[in-house]
């Protein structure tokens, strides 16, 4: 995969992407409310208990997987970088939370169907939500 040092979420985002994004940003107090909101009601206590459930993805744990998300990481100029953590949970599904701190959850679900490049393109997209600002706009 080719590495796009400096790339932008606008090479990526889709313009209605954009404009529902603008749209949403230009309510008076929408982004203060949404990172409260985010912040209190989801990203905290679910980072606490990943911490405390999961497996956070690092050189000895999960290695191959942290490899290729630290590949991701370069390929897309993402830095910081986010935690990364695996859940046991049959559910093929990932998500992106977070804003001072993202991390990004993978369940064991995934990892059982998909083979190693469909599971980059899995955390390439969920590093495209961090890194277009999705984290404050979900649920």
């Amino acid at each position: 995969m080719p590495t796009y040092t400096g790339i932008s979420s606008e090479a990526f985002r889709h313009p209605l992407d954009r404009q529902a994004e603008q749209a949403l940003r230009n309510l008076p107090g929408f982004d203060l409310i949404a990172r409260k909101f985010v912040e209190f009601i989801y990203e905290r206590p679910q980072l606490v208990y990943l911490m405390g459930n999961t497996i956070q993805v690092g050189p000895r744990q999960y290695s191959t997987i942290y490899q290729m998300f630290r590949e991701c990481l370069r390929d897309l100029d993402i830095y910081p970088e986010p935690t990364l953590f695996v859940s046991q949970n049959p559910q093929a599904n990932s998500y992106a939370l977070g804003q001072e701190n993202p991390y990004i959850v993978i369940n064991t679900g995934i990892l059982d169907l998909l083979d190693e490049a469909e599971i980059r393109v899995v955390l390439a997209h969920e590093l495209g939500h961090i890194k277009c600002g999705h984290t404050i706009l979900i649920q």
